[in-house]
């Protein structure tokens, strides 16, 4: 309710958090952008963009686990980053390109 409510710039918590969803973007985005140097999650994506998203994706499920508990947070949203960052696909494509196991 208080970020809801915080929204408006002139509330005193809007600074707050503000600069705590820049510094989870930039947090995330490096985050992505090493996965990315490491071969981990899919090249072609926007690191920020990216980052914007699991930012979203991670106060939006942190609301919905406040309400109902009954789910663990840290394995969806763990899944979640797999699928934003096309990490499941970077997995295949490694299996597919080795010769044991690939085409």
């Amino acid at each position: 309710m208080l970020r809801g409510q915080a929204a408006t710039p002139q509330h005193p918590a809007a600074d707050y958090f503000a600069r705590r969803t820049e510094r989870g973007v930039r947090v995330f985005a490096a985050m992505v952008a090493k996965r990315q140097q490491a071969g981990l999650a899919h090249p072609g994506l926007g690191a920020t963009e990216v980052a914007r998203q699991i930012v979203a994706l991670w106060d939006g499920l942190h609301t919905m686990w406040i309400n109902d508990p009954s789910f663990d947070l840290g394995t969806v949203l763990y899944h979640a980053v797999r699928r934003l960052t096309g990490e499941n696909c970077m997995a295949v494509r490694d299996l597919i390109n080795r010769p044991d196991v690939g085409l």
